[in-house]
């Protein structure tokens, strides 16, 4: 009962909390994003942008006061993510009730508030960036690009940009994401985390391992101009420094993208695009001297986390770099197996239709290509399929389950589709340049991206893995409940109804429970008539077949030229479904002296498969509740029953 519970919800202030206020205690309070940047800040002193938070307790008062956890609850209660349209339909139903709802004056005061004081301390912010920051989020499970950003935030639409990052936590995406990991609604609260918007020169993620070369001795800097929302989004590709972690770091490898457009503050919620200058469409986004600086803050991040870390940092207009994000980085699941004992790699023979690019998620995939057609959306994928795309927006997570592989044009390593992708083990290969127009809709391929190349297949596709589910589906706290539940469930120890340890105490789980009372409950309701002497009690059948059935007729079951001796025969019973059985059972097909007796006292060392309870055995005997048109059949195969009804 208490696993199964949903958590207890507080509603209680305080509706807004410092960054630097923030507590070891506390994830729980202000979600995973805002938890990770406070560890930057406070525990290591990195640089991070001032900023506060509107903790989750906000979320629930929001809720409560409007009235709509049951009909949340009840919406998503219905939900089936595999039926065509369902996720977007009850999205569009809960997103449009909570824009609809009151923000309670007291969330809103709380805000005007805290935004006062950031600006009185000499921040000198005047748009903000609000950010998703929900529990769970940026921790084992990423949530990577699955929540709202509002971006450009005037003070005066915070309270409503609040709102809006309260309701992309039920987007078609996100409920996919978290019902694909088991994870109930009222487990993840929603807490938002607001920061100063940063007028960028250049932003970017850093991977605190090398991804495409699986060396962890590198770390990698993705870099472009601008904000770092097209880097993400997987709508560009970026430029790649390499670092080395010896001390001292040092830049080892560069690879310079084309940028021809970069994403500044716009209208308010939003980024806009601009033209990057002709001059700096090849040139790259950070010098050695910054990309060092930044690999040293990351590799002070990634020493104290104890594991490879994605950042995403920004580099301001006075030159400070910054960090905005730490999350433990999502590595592909057959990462472990790579080098000494990796499973032997299948021969890739078809012509190769397309080389180059970048690793985003490694693995091999087979299946038909499939270009979305203009006007259609993600829906029109269908399971089995290749993916072929110019982009890889967080969007394409809803399909991910029908995916064998992705090949685009764009797109990142460290973008939020290549993080989720690696977690759900389907394999991803962006930045081609042109996989668009060199691939067929239709045609049957196998992308191998470890080897950044896509074979033509002459067949039919080569089976397909496990994809679909999270790599970490596993370790999900929905199995991890389950697991915990099911050690009070499944164990079975009172198997032997003639040991002395066949009593109540010696129940230990749900299973001992019911086969005790099932046990017992049967016995005595065919033995109560034999003590009770009243001729109504159960009567034993007499066969050919080598069973011990006892018979309890609760009206019409048996014909009248039965008599009331204690045993009778096929011929005595008129109950029309117990004879048709029986037909069945005594067909001349069966062989019956095939089936040896089962063994009670060495059960444990043998398989019960076909065992049959010795017929001189009341105990273990088969029981039958019969009418004239009605029975109830309890036949003992092994220690388990067979129930007919």
């Amino acid at each position: 009962r208490f696993m199964l519970a949903p958590p207890d919800l507080d509603f209680a202030p305080p509706f807004v909390v410092g960054l630097k206020e923030i507590s070891s205690l506390d994830e729980g309070m202000v979600g995973g994003k805002a938890f990770n940047l406070a560890r930057l800040k406070n525990r290591l002193g990195l640089p991070v942008p001032p900023g506060f938070v509107v903790p989750t307790t906000a979320c629930n008062y929001f809720l409560e006061c409007n009235d709509l956890r049951g009909e949340i609850d009840r919406r998503l209660a219905g939900l089936d993510p595999a039926a065509p349209g369902a996720l977007e339909r009850v999205s569009d139903e809960i997103v449009i009730a909570v824009r609809n709802a009151r923000v309670p004056t007291d969330i809103e005061e709380a805000i005007a508030g805290s935004l006062s004081m950031l600006v009185d301390n000499g921040n000198g912010a005047s748009r903000f960036a609000v950010r998703s920051s929900a529990v769970a989020e940026d921790g084992d499970i990423s949530f990577a690009g699955q929540y709202r950003t509002m971006l450009n935030v005037a003070p005066a639409d915070l309270a409503r940009a609040w709102q809006e990052v309260v309701a992309g936590k039920y987007s078609p995406r996100a409920l996919f994401y978290r019902i694909s990991y088991g994870l109930l609604d009222a487990e993840i609260p929603m807490a938002v985390l607001v920061l100063p918007m940063i007028d960028a020169v250049a932003s970017g993620v850093v991977t605190t391992v090398d991804l495409e070369n699986d060396d962890d001795s590198v770390l990698v800097i993705h870099s472009l101009w601008g904000l770092g929302e097209l880097l993400v989004g997987g709508e560009s590709a970026a430029d790649a420094i390499s670092c080395s972690k010896d001390e001292p770091p040092a830049v080892i490898r560069r690879r310079v993208a084309a940028k021809s457009v970069r994403m500044v503050a716009g209208p308010p919620g939003r980024g806009q695009l601009a033209e990057v200058a002709a001059a700096d469409r090849h040139r790259i986004s950070l010098d050695d001297h910054q990309a060092l600086a930044l690999a040293g803050l990351c590799r002070r991040a990634e020493d104290f986390w104890g594991r490879p870390l994605d950042i995403e940092w920004c580099l301001d207009r006075q030159g400070r770099m910054l960090l905005l994000q730490a999350r433990p980085l999502a590595l592909a699941a057959d990462r472990r197996d790579r080098g000494e004992g990796r499973a032997e790699e299948p021969e890739i023979s078809g012509p190769v239709l397309l080389a180059g690019g970048e690793r985003a998620a490694p693995g091999i995939g087979s299946g038909r290509v499939f270009l979305i057609p203009p006007g259609s959306g993600p829906d029109a994928v269908p399971a089995g399929a290749v993916l072929v795309c110019r982009d890889t927006p967080p969007a394409l997570v809803m399909i991910m389950d029908r995916l064998e592989a992705v090949v685009a044009d764009r797109g990142s390593v460290a973008g939020h589709f290549a993080s989720v992708a690696r977690e759900f083990g389907v394999p991803v290969l962006v930045n081609t340049g042109e996989a668009t127009s060199r691939l067929a809709h239709g045609q049957l391929v196998t992308v191998d991206v470890d080897h950044l190349k896509v074979h033509e297949e002459a067949s039919v596709p080569r089976p397909a893995g496990t994809k679909g589910k999270p790599a970490r589906f596993a370790d999900s706290p929905y199995l991890r409940k389950l697991k915990y539940i099911i050690d009070f469930i499944s164990p079975l120890a009172l198997v032997d109804p003639q040991s002395p340890s066949f009593v109540p105490e010696s129940c230990r789980s749900l299973h001992d429970l019911i086969r005790f009372t099932h046990e017992k409950a049967m016995s005595e309701m065919f033995s109560i008539g034999d003590r009770r002497s009243t001729g109504r009690g159960s009567r034993r059948l007499v066969s050919d077949l080598p069973l011990t059935v006892h018979i309890l007729d609760v009206g019409g079951g048996l014909l009248e030229s039965a008599g009331p001796g204690p045993e009778i025969s096929v011929d005595d019973i008129r109950s029309r479904p117990f004879r048709a059985l029986w037909q069945g059972l005594a067909h001349p097909d069966i062989d019956w002296a095939g089936h040896g007796h089962f063994d009670w006292k060495t059960f444990d060392t043998v398989a019960i498969a076909g065992g049959v309870a010795p017929r001189e055995s009341a105990a273990l005997a088969t029981y039958a509740v019969v009418s004239e048109d009605y029975f109830n059949l309890n036949m003992r195969f092994g220690y388990h029953f067979a129930v007919v009804d």
